[in-house]
């Protein structure tokens, strides 16, 4: 294992009440600047993200990181403040709402904890979590904190596996700690994602260092992030990603301007027009060179660090890399996506970002930038970006028009997790169907059901199944004509349409048919490739998925079936508990050789 990586945090220490969830634990993961942090210093502590009307002062006063050599984490820049997210109810307060008692209010993942609370019976604190983070830390470093919470959410719940549903920069945070050891010691059975930049977020990561937005709050000077971003690692490990995907940003040039702007930009006595992820590189450390940024009291550089830019680069490659390897993947991978929402790619600056004046002031102050390149994605992470997860997968991706923190909201999301985590009524069994057309009469028809489709011999019904809806084609007396069942939240009645070419349209309407060849919660063993599995009971009937119970040696649980396990990955042997071993010793080390320094000094 990377030994870097170890040095990115303390050990964590939980002292944990157990209590048995029925439930598969489930834990929410934010995006980026998405998890409220707190400043404690001795026994105050103030709530520095989001704060109204005074965010300005409060984030320049203690989010502001000065990153220190040597170590993968940045840190407050005024003495004596620690930051940190609240884990109160749960780790769920600071993940709900950005801005709580105040206004405006700023909404995050409160709908979604409604709805797993209220529709699925999610119960906070027995099968629901929060992991707030640092988002202003590396990806790497918030992993390695993943990896402890899994941990202690496991022996808290007393549960063998965990679920993972994370927004945004939340699925790269998960992606990476599955990455570091094996699905056997993560212990993620299902992972679903929503607007996860995989690979690149379009142009976002260089306008952000040259001019940087105000994180979605009128009280924040875009100024001070800006000095937040140059710091941050998190902020590098975004252009890593475009650097080595090579898919994104292209900065493009506005002729109506004159060849002495930045659209006529001259770098090394050569005018770029249209770069590249690794020619916006270079236009990122011209703009930036000089760049000098006062706060404490100190002058402080703001140029380019590409110490950090490499120090990144080290410890991201391999647990990007392994985390696509069937051994890391856990056993059913979902993603949700949004699409037909234009996502920037390609802006242009408007504004010289260099003359007479301090370049720090200039950068931040004086340049714009206007998107005029388009592709499909929720506005802010491209399709192309949602979709490079590396997983091989099928059936695992779905996709509707709706913006990046949109799809947080949208009854489609929620339908797909309701579906993913397995609380969808299944259509296996025996209906007893009316069919409403000139001659109105009943049938009985036995569906089976495997993962995400459903069948019958009647009519040679098949067709693609999400959450209470079997949408597919039939046989009829004229030919092949499209169909749709939606079930009852008892899963006990449908109704539907059947639909032949020529618009001739039937609807159709079922109730359940109580079986009697098995009891409920009843189970029968069925062989598996490379595995044992089992069928369940439902209504009734055998199931017609035969779910994967175990894999034999040599095969690893995904996708619903036992494949080979990969042979790459130097991880598998690394358990959670060696790797937190190996930290506390590499910790103590370390302050002692950083101790004798300072005694020294």
């Amino acid at each position: 294992m990377n030994f870097i990586a170890l040095f990115c945090i303390l050990p964590l220490v939980f002292i944990v009440q157990t209590c048995k969830s029925e439930k598969t634990p489930l834990i929410l993961i934010p995006g980026y600047a998405a998890s409220i942090l707190h400043a404690t210093k001795e026994n105050q502590t103030i709530r520095a993200y989001e704060t109204y009307p005074n965010s300005d002062d409060i984030f320049q006063n203690h989010l502001l990181c000065i990153y220190k050599d040597g170590y993968c984490e940045s840190t407050s820049a005024s003495d004596g403040w620690k930051i940190h997210s609240p884990m109160e109810q749960h780790g769920l307060y600071a993940i709900r709402n950005l801005n709580p008692n105040s206004t405006p209010p700023r909404p995050y993942f409160n709908d979604l904890i409604d709805f797993l609370v209220n529709d699925l019976q999610y119960e906070p604190g027995v099968s629901l979590f929060g992991f707030p983070y640092d988002w202003r830390q590396s990806t790497t470093y918030s992993a390695i904190q993943l990896l402890q919470y899994l941990n202690k959410i496991k022996i808290q719940t007393r549960s063998s596996h965990i679920d993972v549903i994370a927004h945004s920069m939340g699925g790269l945070v998960t992606k990476t700690a599955m990455g570091m050891v094996n699905s056997k010691q993560h212990n993620i059975r299902k992972f679903l994602s929503i607007g996860t930049p995989y690979t690149t977020g379009g142009a976002g990561w260089g306008i952000n260092f040259l001019k940087p937005s105000n994180l979605n709050n009128p009280n924040l000077n875009p100024y001070w992030i800006r000095q937040l971003v140059i710091n941050s690692p998190n902020s590098y490990e975004a252009v890593y990603a475009a650097l080595k995907n090579e898919e994104g940003s292209d900065l493009s040039p506005n002729k109506s301007k004159p060849p002495r702007t930045l659209i006529g930009y001259t770098l090394n006595n050569k005018p770029i027009t249209v770069g590249t992820a690794s020619e916006m590189l270079e236009i990122v450390k011209d703009a930036m060179k000089d760049c000098k940024v006062s706060f404490g009291g100190n002058i402080h550089s703001c140029e380019f660090r590409q110490d950090l830019l490499n120090t990144i680069a080290k410890t991201s490659y391999e647990y990007r890399r392994t985390a696509i390897s069937v051994d890391h993947q856990p056993a059913q991978y979902f993603s949700v996506m949004g699409v037909l929402v234009n996502t920037p790619t390609i802006f242009n600056l408007l504004d010289p970002l260099k003359d007479s004046s301090p370049s720090s002031e200039l950068v931040m102050q004086k340049s714009a930038t206007l998107p005029s390149g388009f592709v499909s994605g929720d506005g802010m992470v491209t399709k192309g970006s949602a979709s490079g997860d590396g997983s091989t997968c099928r059936n695992c991706r779905v996709s509707f028009p709706k913006s990046h923190n949109g799809l947080l909201h949208h009854k489609n999301t929620f339908k797909s997790i309701r579906h993913f985590m397995g609380h969808s009524c299944k259509w296996d069994g025996v209906w007893d169907v009316t069919i409403m057309n000139s001659k109105s009469f009943k049938e009985y028809i036995r569906v089976g059901q495997s993962a995400w489709t459903a069948y019958s011999k009647t009519y040679d019904m098949k067709g693609k199944v999400w959450d209470d809806e079997w949408k597919g084609t039939l046989v009829g007396e004229y030919g092949v004509a499209e169909f749709t069942w939606l079930m009852s939240r008892d899963c006990l009645t449908f109704n539907g349409s059947w639909r032949y070419d020529w618009i001739q349209e039937y609807q159709w309407s079922g109730v359940r048919v109580m079986g009697s060849e098995c009891k409920m919660n009843d189970t029968i063993h069925c062989g598996i490739t490379g595995g044992d599995g089992e069928r369940q009971c439902v209504f009734g009937y055998w199931s017609g998925t035969c779910d994967v119970v175990s894999c034999v040696d040599g095969y690893c649980l995904f996708n619903h079936t036992c494949t080979p396990c990969s042979l790459e990955g130097g991880y598998r042997k690394w358990s959670p508990v060696f790797v937190l071993v190996g930290m506390s010793i590499v910790t103590v080390v370390l302050f002692t050789i950083l101790s004798r320094r300072n005694t020294r000094q």
